[in-house]
């Protein structure tokens, strides 16, 4: 009989392949030169990858998992007289960003100052970053990182998403609200001589009332004794008296008008 000797497999060599891949990311192929003597490959791949196609052979395509974590690919030949020697391939496998699900910070502000937000949430890929828009998701750019100081002249709402080398999220969005400073009025309106035992309605205009502000109403000085609060007030001084009005507010107070109120007296009895 014929007596057919085989001869034992060679070592693999030098693998050629990518080496940094991403978590999803699909079709990546691998070979390694062929395997002299070799019948059959065999390979061995990281947890959460897998052969797409080519297995058992010199060339294989792979697919890694949305979990596909970083490790080794190896592959030996082999024939019916045993296995070769391995080579091996460090392959990096990249995280993916899942999206942030929150903004914190104040989020109220007035006219002319500013307030620091932070992307909270989510997670951050290798080689990702945060990136803060305005208009919409991907709109007007605001900057990176994790936190931003903005100043905003009006109620704006802001974007945040994860954007790096492997994916890009979807955003989250704040709306920062910008109060109104308020402007000091310029001048009371309406009667200043009056009868002793009369009254008069005085208002205040001019300037403007900021968010939330209200007239605040004096006599003695501005910010003196409280005399009444709102546009307007209707007074009765026995004796002539000056009256004080400003506009006070969450975000500021305004210097004040003012206005005499001169009272005449009644005349004396007749003698």
């Amino acid at each position: 009989g014929t007596i057919t000797v085989e001869d034992p497999v060679a070592a693999a060599g030098t693998i050629i392949g990518t080496a940094t891949v991403c978590q999803g990311q699909n079709g990546v192929i691998y070979s390694v030169p062929t395997i002299a003597n070799a019948t059959g490959y065999n390979w061995t791949l990281p947890t959460g990858a897998t052969i797409a196609s080519g297995a058992n052979t010199n060339s294989i395509t792979v697919n890694f998992a949305a979990n596909a974590s970083s490790g080794n690919i190896s592959v030996y030949g082999n024939n019916t007289c045993g296995n070769g020697i391995s080579a091996s391939f460090p392959v990096t496998v990249n995280t993916l960003s899942t999206a942030p699900t929150g903004i914190s910070g104040t989020t109220t502000i007035c006219n002319g100052d500013s307030t620091t937000l932070t992307v909270t949430g989510g997670i951050v890929g290798i080689g990702a970053t945060a990136e803060w828009f305005t208009d919409s998701c991907g709109g007007t750019s605001a900057g990176t990182g994790n936190s931003i100081t903005v100043s905003p002249s009006s109620t704006t709402t802001y974007y945040v998403r994860y954007s790096g080398t492997c994916n890009t999220t979807t955003c989250t969005s704040v709306s920062v609200t910008v109060n109104t400073l308020s402007v000091a009025p310029t001048a009371i309106t309406g009667t200043s001589t009056i009868c002793q035992g009369t009254s008069t309605t005085l208002s205040v205009s001019g300037g403007l009332a900021g968010t939330a502000a209200v007239a605040q109403w004096f006599t003695g000085s501005c910010g003196g004794t409280s005399a009444g609060t709102g546009n307007s007030l209707t007074v009765s001084p026995i004796t002539t008296t000056t009256y004080y009005v400003r506009y006070s507010g969450t975000c500021n107070t305004t210097a004040c008008a003012s206005i005499n109120v001169i009272v005449d007296p009644l005349p004396l009895p007749a003698g």
